[in-house]
């Protein structure tokens, strides 16, 4: 980090960074991408002080991360089964719409009160269920959406 962002004088602080996104589930590569990614649309005027700048960035990258890896590949079996198609499909936009809420709020905790408020209109379960397929499956087997029957 120290290399990338040219801060040589925030080593201390760029340890507790590390430790904390490493913690969070963050890999080095999520890490480096994110800060570098955020430079390449900083003004290049003045160059930032503080590693604290990219704590957004990197945050948002672990968001990515962690979505990537809680889509898991799906087999031809699942691609073939109807309920794992639907759930699938809800799950990605669970996705989408909570990250469309932390890109408005900026803070994961307005990003769930704003997903809370209308995950129902999509037919999305609550913030509490995680957004992993297995949670969604469990949620839809014991919640089986409503389909409306259009007569022909």
């Amino acid at each position: 980090m120290v290399s990338v962002t040219d801060m040589n004088d925030q080593i201390g602080f760029a340890i507790s960074f590390a430790r904390k996104w490493l913690g969070m589930g963050a890999t080095e590569e999520t890490i480096i991408s994110a800060i570098q990614k955020h430079q390449s649309v900083m003004p290049s005027t003045e160059p930032p002080r503080k590693l604290k700048v990219f704590e957004a960035a990197v945050l948002r990258g672990i968001e990515e991360q962690q979505v990537i890896a809680s889509i898991p590949a799906s087999t031809e079996a699942e691609t073939n089964d109807p309920f794992t198609a639907q759930v699938k499909q809800k799950l990605h936009e669970a996705h989408v719409l909570w990250s469309g809420k932390y890109k408005l709020y900026r803070t994961i905790e307005k990003a769930d009160e704003a997903f809370s408020a209308e995950a129902d209109d999509y037919g999305l379960p609550p913030v509490t269920t995680p957004r992993r397929e297995d949670a969604y499956a469990q949620y839809y087997r014991e919640n089986p959406p409503v389909v409306e029957h259009v007569a022909a």
